[in-house]
């Protein structure tokens, strides 16, 4: 409505086609879906069909992965995207967002962008957990799983070790830290400044704003001897308002931290710890083990880029020590740990 007409709008990984299906009902011009996976293209385009049996406002169409789009796939007034999931293994959407940048209209001097989400951030949160809230054979399997994951990430999804860690007890030491955030309220140009217009002859310098944070000490001081330390990656998302900064009052969030599955157990009870053990079972967290050489710890956070979507880090106190990067490709050995509070489930 800001510019008095029905938008032509872009979703990229049209999955199944909800949020395509949403932008058709809700009045837009057009809506393009694309997905690297033929076969969400294939799911997508039947509910679509339906909606609008002429296809005369969609398609759906297949794109390779890591190449250009599309010669003639023509330029959107908004882009929309359901690919959230790849946070779930804390991959960064810049990497799929930017490849689509030629392709996305800015309006007005500042190079606005219609776009849901408007902003991602990637965090590290370290929890402690106590021995007897896990379980002593818990607590020496995750311990020791995480030591031997050798600089790899263990994820506990249901594609990795299937533990889903907010039924558990913990507490955060200290702040969450944001270490990679993106900001898709702006498209701008090689010289920071906003990139107007969809033909701008600076077009392929066009880039999203990113913010990132290369070092943190975390104060381990209040770790009991009996707790077991946990990194956890965690993300947040805006999906829209929230102002130009992105203030983390106002505005539809989205985040994946422990707080906020435990928060949905609190509010709703049984219909909660169900959404948490979906979401967890989904996408669930990479988590990473935190050496313990002190009363604090140094973290050192790499630079990510559009070619580099999954974060590396050192945590360690010596230079150079304990990089972490890429989940491991096997889960905790042993059998599947059990969960509390499941038998209760209905």
């Amino acid at each position: 409505t800001e510019q008095g007409r029905a938008p032509r709008v872009l979703d990229v990984g049209v999955g199944t086609g909800l949020l395509s299906a949403l932008c058709l009902l809700h009045g837009c011009e057009h809506v393009t879906g694309v997905d690297t996976n033929e076969s969400m293209v294939s799911l997508a385009s039947h509910p679509l069909k339906e909606l609008d049996p002429r296809s005369r406002r969609h398609r759906v169409r297949h794109v390779l992965p890591n190449k250009p789009p599309p010669a003639d796939m023509g330029v959107f007034d908004m882009v929309v995207s359901e690919i959230l999931g790849t946070l779930a293994t804390s991959e960064s959407m810049y990497k799929y967002l930017t490849v689509y940048r030629d392709n996305i209209a800015t309006f007005g001097d500042g190079g606005k962008v219609y776009m849901v989400p408007q902003r991602t951030e990637q965090c590290l949160a370290i929890h402690a957990f106590k021995r007897d809230d896990l379980g002593s054979a818990l607590h020496t399997l995750l311990e020791h799983g995480l030591a031997e994951c050798g600089g790899r990430y263990l994820p506990t999804n249901e594609g990795g070790a299937g533990l889903h860690l907010q039924l558990y007890p913990s507490r955060r030491l200290g702040s969450r830290v944001a270490f990679h955030v993106e900001k898709y309220d702006r498209l701008l140009g090689a010289d920071g400044s906003g990139a107007e217009g969809g033909g701008d002859a600076r077009a392929s310098a066009r880039h999203f704003a990113t913010e990132f944070v290369e070092k943190e000490v975390f104060d381990l001081s209040a770790a009991a001897p009996d707790e077991l330390l946990v990194g956890v990656l965690e993300w947040e998302v805006l999906l829209w308002g929230g102002g130009a900064a992105g203030a983390s009052e106002g505005g539809v969030w989205l985040r994946n931290t422990l707080e906020e599955y435990r928060a949905w157990e609190a509010a709703r009870g049984l219909a909660g710890v169900r959404n948490g053990v979906a979401r967890g079972s989904a996408w669930g967290f990479f988590v990473v083990h935190v050496p313990r050489g002190g009363p604090s710890l140094h973290a050192t956070f790499l630079k990510m880029n559009k070619n580099m979507s999954i974060p590396s880090m050192y945590l360690g106190n010596a230079p150079g020590e304990n990089r972490t990067t890429d989940p491991s490709p096997t889960p905790l050995p042993g059998p599947a740990a059990p969960h509390p509070r499941r038998t209760s489930f209905s």
